[in-house]
């Protein structure tokens, strides 16, 4: 598993609530694949064969996307083979406040 990109930004939620978003695109033995991690209200990470970056942080439009793997806290993304991965998107998030 190789990280080949991350990507991260604070983007306003809503009038004085900001929303962290951080994904890394990982090549999986030939298989890109996207995973994210973003606290609004809640934490969601996710895994997916399909990006949310640019419908999450840049205004794009939304896709149809499947999660092959989705958490809502950090300890339980310690099961996950993308554990590595989360942990370093959370490193990306403390960075960003």
């Amino acid at each position: 598993m190789k990280i080949i990109g991350m990507k991260a930004k604070e983007v306003m939620a809503c009038p004085g609530a900001w929303a962290v978003v951080t994904e890394a695109e990982v090549d999986n033995g030939g298989e890109i694949l996207y995973v994210l991690a973003q606290e609004y209200d809640t934490l969601e990470l996710t895994v997916s064969k399909d990006s949310l970056y640019a419908f999450l942080a840049e205004n794009g439009s939304e896709p149809a996307v499947e999660f092959s793997e989705e958490y809502t806290a950090w300890k339980d993304a310690k099961a996950s083979a993308y554990w590595p991965v989360f942990e370093k998107l959370k490193k990306l998030m403390n960075m960003l406040g």
